[in-house]
This record gives C-alpha cells, structure tokens and sequence, in this order.
C-alpha cells in the first residue's frame, strides 16, 4: 500500500494551455523589456524637473494641483512640462523601436 502512495500521478499534455503559458510569459518578459527601455529613456531625455513631474504623475498617481503645490508651481507649467516630458519619451522610444 506505501508503494501505491508514492506514485506520480500523471498529467496530460495540454499544448494549448502550455501554449497560453509561453505566451503569457513571453508577454511579461516583454512588458519587462519595455518598462526598462522606457525608464532608461526618462533617466537619459528627461530634465529633472520634468523626469520629477512625470514620476510624481505616473508612479505615485499625485494630480496636476498636488504636484504644483509641492513644486511651488502653477498647474498650468505642470501640465505643459508633463505634456513635453510624455511627448520626449513617446519620440525616443519610438526612434529606438525602428532601430
């Protein structure tokens, strides 16, 4: 009876379900792949207060009025800076894909 415990239950091949993993994951690596394109972008193009700008939007979902008040701005400059920060890494990352 030990002996019958100790088997390895065995599983059929599911290709479109193995498939659907290598996909999702091959997916994942990918999003990886264009996080860090797009961070390095940011370090690289960005200035400092536009790269501040843009994580305090986007990272750390602050509004437009939250940051001017931080930054001692106008959430009209705020707004233009993350419009041109946006716009810079758009470009970038664009001209590195065509490469």
């Amino acid at each position: 009876t030990l002996r019958r415990e100790e088997r390895v239950k065995m599983v059929e091949l599911d290709v479109e379900r193995d498939t659907g993993m290598t996909k999702s994951l091959d997916e994942e690596i990918e999003r990886q792949e264009q996080f860090q394109a797009v961070e390095a972008i940011i370090e690289k193009e960005l200035s400092d207060l536009q790269r501040q700008i843009l994580r305090m939007k986007e990272y750390e979902d602050e509004s437009i009025e939250s940051i001017a008040e931080k930054l001692d701005m106008l959430p009209a400059t705020v707004r233009v800076n993350l419009s041109r920060a946006r716009k810079q890494v758009r470009m970038c990352y664009l001209k590195q894909k065509e490469r």
